[in-house]
Parts: C-alpha cells; structure tokens; sequence
C-alpha cells in the first residue's frame, strides 16, 4: 500500500531518516552497544533502530500519544542516555519538538490505556507508513488467556522460591557455616540500572549530584599508591553536612594516611571498617538557603597493595576503583590521572580503564590520563587496570588482612539473592518471549511530545566501592 505523505511530513520523516545515531570515532558506537546490552545480532539492532526511527515520526505526526514495542523501547532508553544527541540535537533539530518518554505507573487501568495505545499505533503505523510492522521487533498485544497463563506461571515459581528459602535457612542454622566463598560477586552494574538512567532525569531532581570528580594515583615501587581525590558536590536543596567515601578491601592490604580538607583547611574525619568496607566519613559546613550550593572537598590517603602479584601468572597488577559504583546521584565530568614509578616508565604491558568509556592520553612516559566521554550514571564506574612483568618491582600478592571470609549474614543474603535471581528468570523467559522471536509484548511506555517524565532519588551522602 503506498502512502503519500505531505510535504511537511514527507521533510520530517528525511529528517528522521538522515539523522546519525552512531558518530565517527567513537570506541562504542550506539549500535553496537545497543546490540551487546540486548545480546542482539547488529543486522537485527541495525532494523531496530530503523523502527525506533519511524515509532519517533509517528509520535510526532499520528495525533496521538504512541507505545513502543520492547525492542524499540529498549533503542529509546539508550539514546536517552546520549543526551546532547537527543535533547540538543535530535529533539530540537530533527523533530522539531521534545519527545519525552511516560513510564507506566503500573496499575492496572495504566495497563489496558498502555495496551490500547499499543493497537493504536499499530494501526497509525500502517496508516502513514503505508505498510504492516515488522512482527519480530512490533509484536502483537498479549491476550487475556496468556496473562492468565503467565500469572500462573509466575505464581508457581513464587511459591517454589518460598519454599526453597525456608529450607536454605533452616539448613543454615544447624550447619551454622559459611557457605559462600570470599572471593566477590560483581555484576554488570549497567544492565540494571539502565532504565533508571540518571542523564535521562534533570538535575534539578536530584538532592545534590557532583559536578567532577578528579582522581590522582601516584602510584609507588614498593607497591603502595598515593591516591587523591577531588570531588566537587553541588546540593539542590537542604541536606546532610556528613559525607562519607567507603572503598571495598578486596585486592588491597590496608589504607593509612586519611585527610579530607576543603579550601586547605583539614576536615575532621573518621575512618573505620564495616563488612570489609573502610569508610571515611567528615562533616563540613553547610547553608543552602540560597542554593545551589557547592562545595569542593580533597581527599588524600595511602593504600598497600594497589600494585601487587596476581596469582600465579607472569604478570603483576595495578588496580584502582577510582569513580565508585555504589551512588544515588550522577556525576557530571571525571578525570584520572596515573603515574608510573620510573621503573614501570615503558614497561606497562596494558594500561587501561573498564567500566564506561573514556579517552586516553600520554602526558609523558610515567603518566597517563582517561577522561570520561560521557556523564556517569549511579551504579556506573571507571577502574583502572594495569600489567607489567613480574620481578621487576618483586612484588607480593595482597594478604587480605581485613576479612578472609564473608560474614554469614553477608553469605546467607548473597545467597538468597543469586537464588532468587536463578529461579525467577525461568518464569519471565517462559512468561515473555524474547521480542525478536516473535514473543509477546507487555510493554508500558509511552511518548508525549512536549509532556514531561522524571524521578527523585532520596537519601544517600556519599558512594564508594
């Protein structure tokens, strides 16, 4: 069926289409992080994206308000977390209006409006594109006998985890042992904190959020590192004149030498270890009655074992957390800052950050330099990790002085976690399908152009980890 658009929306849907979401140069362009996060084929990703495209064209001309499908939800969620690309660039630029996204407030009348928007644009869909969605990536609406089915399901597992919790924690008691290995469970903190993007939300509905955060690793020959930290909050609002700062002792020996100071005058500061965790905690002045107000805070301190032997391999390490994982609120720019001892000047085998994308420079032979490309989300980080060959500064592997195994109380809550984790996954594979396997839709998302969507975060005074 062929449609003939107007000029006007013929003009906006070239728009649409021109507009590039993966840029030159990029380390990770938007499409392959798009594909990774969703464990996509790029042919696949690449016909998302199109579809994404055509959705924003119908938000805009069907005159009314349209719900995604999951995948094309999914390519909305990330570029919302490109925020020049979308609020200054594809908003204004290309279709010539804000686009924001409404999630479901999840009751039950917000789910039949969300199911009947979903038909709706469906049908707008065939009407000014003058063709039938694509049904790996538009899926149909799930009918009442498949929520009947899937609330079965859902409801069996409920029960089974119940029952496999009481039994763990009976078992608990009478063996009365650690069960749990020392060693540290990480998870991709991205995949579940993504939807909650703190770039998608105004930074006028957070309490406080840091405009920098500036990391300094002087790192020694005998294996310790000098680490000082610059971090410059902003508060929004009255709050709290206690601050903390906790580093998780998993790869290092011991941390000595504590001092936060604002302005060059030293803080009073308190140190101690919670749960193999060592906090630093200080207090400073405070007056937000004309807010925004900042504060700029330097945090010096020595830690043993930031360079230590890994193992049994060839290699030694040099590892550093230095924009911590576990926060509330965003932080707006980071910088990192190593320097080599001489005896690693060209001897560094890699030298490289993890966790979200920065770009690279030499200062000169000991030092190297990684700036964040993009604002820092909560539950996102930058570490540092490097290898250089063992014997060259003959150094030992970290002793874990601290904790040598978990608490039981940390090991029995890690446990009923990763075992919840495990059986519920089993009920929302069988209850919705992947959406590119033609599998059933529950979507809860919405655009309205010109509305409005955002959440507060509350409580917190600080991060680590």
């Amino acid at each position: 069926m062929r449609i003939v658009m107007s000029p006007e929306n013929s003009q906006l849907y070239q728009r649409i289409q021109e507009f590039a979401l993966d840029k030159n140069n990029e380390p990770l362009s938007f499409s392959k992080r798009l594909a990774t996060e969703n464990q996509w084929s790029l042919s696949y990703t690449k016909r998302v994206i199109e579809e994404y495209k055509k959705f924003t064209f119908l938000a805009v001309v069907a005159g009314h308000a349209v719900s995604p499908s999951v995948s094309v939800d999914k390519a909305w969620h990330l570029h919302l977390t490109y925020t020049r690309s979308y609020w200054e660039e594809f908003c204004p630029n290309v279709l010539g209006t804000p686009l924001h996204h409404e999630p479901s407030n999840g009751k039950l009348t917000e789910e039949v409006k969300f199911k009947g928007l979903y038909e709706q644009t469906l049908k707008s869909y065939e009407s000014f594109l003058g063709e039938i969605p694509p049904s790996d990536i538009w899926t149909s609406v799930m009918v009442p006998s498949q929520q009947t089915k899937f609330k079965k399901i859902v409801d069996i597992f409920k029960k089974k985890i119940i029952q496999l919790v009481l039994m763990t924690l009976i078992v608990w008691i009478l063996l009365g042992i650690n069960w749990i290995s020392d060693s540290p469970v990480y998870f991709n903190s991205r995949l579940f904190n993504h939807e909650n993007s703190a770039l998608a939300i105004p930074l006028s509905d957070y309490a406080y959020y840091w405009d920098f955060i500036t990391v300094n690793i002087d790192a020694q020959a005998d294996g310790s590192m000098i680490v000082e930290e610059v971090q410059k909050y902003t508060f929004n609002r009255p709050w709290t004149n206690k601050r903390h700062r906790f580093i998780l002792l998993d790869k290092f020996d011991d941390i000595q030498d504590v001092s936060v100071s604002e302005n060059g005058e030293k803080l009073e500061t308190e140190t101690s270890i919670k749960n193999q965790r060592f906090y630093i905690q200080w207090d400073h002045p405070l007056n937000v009655k004309d807010s925004p107000e900042s504060h700029i805070f330097t945090l010096r301190y020595k830690v043993l074992g930031g360079l230590h032997k890994q193992g049994i391999s060839g290699e030694d390490e040099l590892y550093w957390k230095a924009i911590f994982p576990n926060r509330k609120y965003p932080i707006l720019k980071a910088k990192v800052r190593v320097k080599l001892p001489e005896q690693l000047e060209h001897k560094m085998v890699t030298l490289e950050s993890l966790g979200e994308p920065t770009r690279k420079k030499q200062i000169d032979p000991q030092t190297v330099e990684f700036v964040a490309s993009n604002e820092i989300s909560p539950g996102e980080s930058i570490a540092i990790q490097g290898t250089f060959p063992h014997k060259i500064l003959n150094l030992d592997s970290p002793k874990h002085k601290f904790s040598e195994h978990s608490s039981p109380a940390e090991s029995f809550l890690l446990l009923i976690i990763i075992l919840v984790f495990i059986f519920t996954i089993p009920a929302v594979l069988m209850g919705n399908k992947n959406p590119k396997n033609g599998g059933t839709n529950t979507n809860s998302n919405y655009s309205s152009c010109g509305g409005s969507c955002g959440s507060s975060c509350g409580g917190g005074c600080g991060g680590g980890d």
